[in-house]
C-alpha cells in the first residue's frame, strides 16, 4: 500500500481532447455507416433464398405425406378456419344483440305514458320499426274509438281493433299479423 503511487483525484486525464472539425465528423459517420450498410447487402438476397427454401422444404414435405396425412392436414387447416368463423360470429352476435339491447331501452324509455295495448302493439313490431311506431301513438290526436291513428281501407283503424284482434286470435295469428302489417304501412 505504502509502495503505491498516490494521485489526485481528478487530474488522471489531463491530455487536452481531440477536436474533429464537423466535416471530419461528417467523414468518420459516413465512413461507418457505408461499412456497415455492406455487412447486410446481401440481406434482401439471403431473404428470398430463405423463402424459397421453405416453400420447397414445404413442397416436399407435402409430397412425402401419405393420402390419410394429407387428409388430415386438411382437416386440421379447416378446423382453424371453422373456429375463426365461429369466433367471428360470436363477435358479430355479440355486437347485435348490445345493439338490440339498446335499441329495445331507446324505444322503453321512449314508450313511457303510452297505454299497455298501444305497448303490446308495439312490441310486436320489429325492432327496427318500433321507434315509428312509439312516435306516431306519440303525434297522434286522441278522438274516442280511434286513440288518433289514421285507418286505411280495409284495415284497422285503430289500436283498439288491433288489441281484439290480438286478443281473439293471438299474437301468432295470420288475421293479427295482417291486421298490424296493414297499420304498419298506414304508419
Amino acid at each position: 500500500m505504502a509502495d503505491e503511487p498516490k494521485t489526485v483525484q481528478g487530474t488522471e486525464s489531463l491530455k487536452p481532447e481531440k477536436q474533429f472539425s464537423q466535416a471530419e465528423l461528417d467523414a468518420i459517420i459516413k465512413d461507418r455507416l457505408r461499412r456497415e450498410s455492406e455487412k447486410y447487402a446481401d440481406y434482401q438476397d439471403v431473404k428470398t433464398q430463405l423463402e424459397t427454401l421453405q416453400a420447397k422444404e414445404k413442397e416436399r414435405a407435402d409430397a412425402e405425406l401419405t393420402e390419410s396425412d394429407k387428409l388430415k392436414k386438411q382437416v386440421e387447416e379447416l378446423n382453424q378456419s371453422l373456429h375463426e368463423t365461429i369466433k367471428q360470429k360470436d363477435e358479430a352476435v355479440k355486437f347485435k344483440t348490445t345493439w338490440e339491447e339498446q335499441e329495445a331501452q331507446k324505444v322503453e324509455k321512449a314508450a313511457e305514458g303510452l297505454t299497455e295495448s298501444q305497448k303490446s302493439i308495439i312490441m310486436e313490431l320489429p325492432l327496427s320499426k318500433r321507434m315509428d311506431a312509439v312516435n306516431e301513438f306519440k303525434t297522434a290526436k286522441p278522438s274516442p274509438g280511434n286513440w288518433g291513428m289514421k285507418g286505411k281501407e280495409g284495415g284497422p283503424s285503430s289500436v283498439d281493433e288491433l288489441y281484439k284482434l290480438r286478443q281473439e286470435y293471438g299474437p301468432d295469428s295470420v288475421q293479427y299479423k295482417a291486421a298490424l302489417a296493414e297499420r304498419m304501412k298506414a304508419i
